[in-house]
């Protein structure tokens, strides 16, 4: 006996029993309203699908032709870029010139920034110079890296639409510079950033008004530079991210809503964050400890015995150069040696041009970023007063 028939013989019994046939009746209205709104329910619902399948078809239109557009726009702009090399080729060569000497003399020949983003730079380039100052003092190895080596070999200074300033040091020295640091008007900070999930450290003044700040990128000492070890290095990374990923952490969570947490603000999430790095990668200089065993050297060797210097796990964004291990002889980097940047000397590596190649490939090429370089300072946000002090300090 079906549900429906089963409720309507109860239902007549009941009406007879107390005397009320209307009842039945207003059960039978009520059955044959919901029948009628279940198979209005059963059409509307087929209606949506039949729509959705529609969408569905337009979204993948849609997207063939996204992807068509995108292999037009890179053709496009591969033809721009080669009709630029021609022109540029053309009016600014001189004869007898090679094409290599040519790119040279016209990248020094650049003008520089003007403005608020010319201020910034300068700021940058002070802090930089009371850096190189404290190093030299205190017999601490650095060297510039990444856009402000490249700015040092190709420009003679920042690079004109460049905003930040960018060193490298080992674990052991960033320790000897945060201890020389000690009571003077500038420290050192320690954040977590969510973007690219890295610790990141900074050199800046104590003034929280002034915007100006060198980034410090954390080497490694390691015996081994094959594409394994890099790989090795970029699994770890991942792991780290699933881990910081985990929306049932709720303290993690909290990470994504607050974007750049700093080490020592005494909160949990810090605290947590702190944690996760430790336990993501383990003890990097033993075996079977969640780092990739020997390969790293512990802070205090100083690096004896290790051949290779490598990008620090900190740092690392797993999407970078997967195939092109950022793990350099350290021939190429030691002895560090002077060169004059914006006026004043800085250190780079033994073999700049070399170290550039690999991270940027061909570096006296029309660069790409022209006019879309990552602003690492909002403008916006610029107090020109405090800029304008500290640029005129003695």
């Amino acid at each position: 006996m079906g549900l429906r028939s089963g409720t309507k013989k109860i239902t007549k019994r009941v009406g007879n029993a107390f005397g009320t046939n209307d009842l039945l009746d207003k059960i039978n209205i009520l059955d044959i309203n919901a029948d009628a709104r279940l198979d209005s329910i059963v059409g509307r619902l087929n209606e949506l699908n039949e729509s959705l399948a529609r969408i569905n078809e337009n979204l993948e239109y849609t997207h063939r032709k996204i992807d068509l557009l995108e292999s037009r726009l890179v053709e496009t702009s591969n033809y721009n870029k080669k009709i630029c090399e021609l022109y540029f080729q053309a009016l600014f060569k001189k004869d007898s010139e090679s094409d290599l000497s040519m790119r040279k003399r016209f990248f020094r020949k650049l003008p520089t920034a003007s403005g608020d983003l010319r201020l910034l730079q300068l700021g940058n380039a002070k802090l930089l110079k009371i850096m190189h100052e404290i190093c030299e003092k205190n017999h601490i190895q650095y060297s510039v890296c990444a856009g402000t080596l490249l700015g040092a070999i190709r420009h003679g200074g920042i690079i004109p639409w460049d905003d930040d300033v960018d060193v490298m040091m080992t674990r052991d020295n960033i320790k000897k510079f945060v201890a020389a640091i000690g009571n003077t008007n500038y420290r050192v900070t320690v954040a977590y950033d969510w973007y690219v999930m890295c610790r990141q450290i900074r050199f800046r003044s104590k003034s929280v008004a002034n915007p100006c700040f060198v980034d410090i990128f954390i080497y490694d000492y390691a015996n081994d530079n094959s594409r394994e070890t890099w790989q090795n290095w970029q699994k770890l990374k991942t792991k780290y991210l699933q881990l910081a990923h985990d929306d049932s952490d709720n303290i993690l969570h909290e990470w994504h809503n607050n974007p750049l947490v700093f080490d020592d603000d005494g909160s949990q999430l810090s605290r947590e964050i702190r944690n996760l790095f430790n336990k993501t990668y383990g003890d990097l200089y033993k075996p079977k400890s969640g780092g990739p065993g020997a390969v790293v050297a512990p802070d205090d060797t100083g690096g004896k015995g290790y051949k290779f210097l490598m990008w620090g796990m900190d740092n690392l964004y797993p999407v970078a150069n997967p195939d092109t291990p950022r793990i350099y002889e350290k021939g190429l980097i030691y002895p560090t040696k002077q060169i004059m940047f914006e006026g004043f000397p800085v250190m780079i590596p033994n073999n700049p041009e070399e170290i550039l190649y690999r991270y940027y490939g061909d570096f006296y090429q029309l660069p790409d970023d022209l006019v879309s370089h990552f602003q690492h300072i909002d403008r916006a946000d610029l107090n020109i007063d405090e800029l304008k002090k500290f640029i005129g300090e003695a």
